[in-house]
Parts: structure tokens; sequence; C-alpha cells
């Protein structure tokens, strides 16, 4: 049997439950939640109940969250993959505003038309992971502030394609044929990775700073502008390749 709604309400979360059936959508009142080791399958998880939540070592299989309220929220050794059907969890709608996922496996996990500004990934399991349409930009007046952090974390094939991800910092991650097809990296810090084999049509790279990082297979033909972009001298030859231009030694 599943913990009652009285029961999450007056322990503030949850241990080793299967929350599969649970309607989170039904919690009342304002603490800050935690769940340690649970599992929840094929369940769809909405509402505003989960603002800072904080969830550890925790299975979600097949699971929807729906226009969820993950403001502040910290995932920590939590897994969304399904191995066995070959399936990510879905974020639709959802405001993960400042939450943080850490050493997670979100393989094939879609993050669909979000609202992800300050978002934070570090040491996570991204293969395949998809951002359509999901939003990195903060209004502040007249101003447009823009903030996600991946840091370690395996982006592999992973689609970023008419993103926003400008000043936006990618520190040591395996980034083997990302897509970042029409996406705005200006003045992005993408140091320490392996960007190779990027997909890079029409994105702008203006200002980026890609000093560390492996460039091979980087196209500058492919790029909409690469002004004042920034690699790393033994990596010059692959970026100028691109453009007919061999680099001998001196």
């Amino acid at each position: 049997m599943p913990p009652t709604i009285p029961q999450i309400e007056a322990d503030q979360g949850c241990t080793g439950q299967d929350l599969s059936t649970f309607d989170f959508d039904a919690i009342g009142g304002e603490d800050e939640l935690r769940f340690t080791k649970c599992r929840i399958a094929g369940n769809r998880i909405k509402g505003d109940a989960l603002m800072g939540s904080h969830w550890e070592n925790c299975l979600f299989l097949n699971c929807t969250f729906a226009m969820t309220d993950l403001r502040d929220a910290q995932f920590e050794n939590c897994g969304f993959y399904n191995s066995t059907e070959v399936k990510g969890s879905l974020f639709q709608h959802c405001d993960l505003t400042r939450a943080v996922f850490k050493n997670c496996d979100l393989t094939l996990t879609t993050f669909k038309g979000c609202e992800a500004y300050d978002i934070a990934f570090t040491d996570c399991q991204m293969r395949g992971a998809n951002f359509e349409t999901s939003v990195f930009t903060l209004s502040a007046g007249r101003r447009r502030l823009t903030s996600a952090r991946f840091t370690d974390c395996r982006l592999t094939d992973a689609l970023l394609n008419r993103l926003d991800l400008s000043s936006c910092r990618f520190t040591d991650c395996d980034m083997v044929g990302i897509a970042l097809n029409g996406t705005r990296l200006v003045n992005a810090v993408i140091k320490d990775c392996a960007l190779i084999s990027p997909e890079l049509s029409q994105a702008d790279l203006s200002g980026a700073d890609l000093s560390g990082s492996r460039l091979d297979g980087v196209n500058l033909t492919q790029l909409r502008a690469y002004a004042a972009m920034v690699v790393s001298a033994s990596q010059q030859h692959h970026v100028l390749q691109s453009l007919g231009i061999e680099v001998s030694p001196d």
C-alpha cells in the first residue's frame, strides 16, 4: 500500500515506498518534501506541491512530469531511464527553474517546453536527451538573462536544437554527436569538452569560449556566426581544415 496523503504531509515525504499510483497533485501544504529510495512507474506527476522537493536514490520508469512545479527541486542519484524498454522519462511544460540533477541517469529523457533558467546538471548520463523548445532565459525588466550549467555530463547524441544557450556553461562534458542546429551559443563557455562531430548547422558561436575542448569534426562553414570565438592552439587545425586551410608547423 502506498502512503496516504496525510502521511506524506505529516512526514514531509517518505522512504522506500512504491509511489506508482500516488496522486502528487493532491498534496497540500508548503513544506519541502523529501523522497528517498522510492520507485515510481507509469505515473503522471503534476501539481505545485513538489517545488523545492528533494529526491535521492529514486527510480522513475515511464513517468511523465506534466506542468509540474519543480522550481529549486533537487534530484540526486536518481534514474529516469527504462533500460528494458529503452525509454526515458518526459518533463512536459514543467517549471525547472534552479532545479539540480546530480549523478542521475537521464538517458533519452525529454524536456519539452520547460522553463529551465539556471538549471544545473552534474555527473549525469544524458545520452540522447532532448530539450525540445525548452527555455533557459529569464526576463528581468528589459534584460534577458540566460543560464544553464552542464558539468561532467555525457551528452552524446543529445538534442539541443534551436535553443538559446547564450552564456551557458559546459565543462568536462562528452558532447560527441550532439545536435546544436540553429542554437544560439553567444558567449557560451564550452571548456575541456569533447565537442566531436557535432551538428552545428546555423548555430551562432560568436564570442564562445571553446578552450581546452576537442573539436574534431567542427565545421565552421556550417555556422551562422563565430566572430571572437576562442579555441585552443592545439585544435586550430581542426576548425581551419573545414575552411580548406592546412596548418603546418613553424
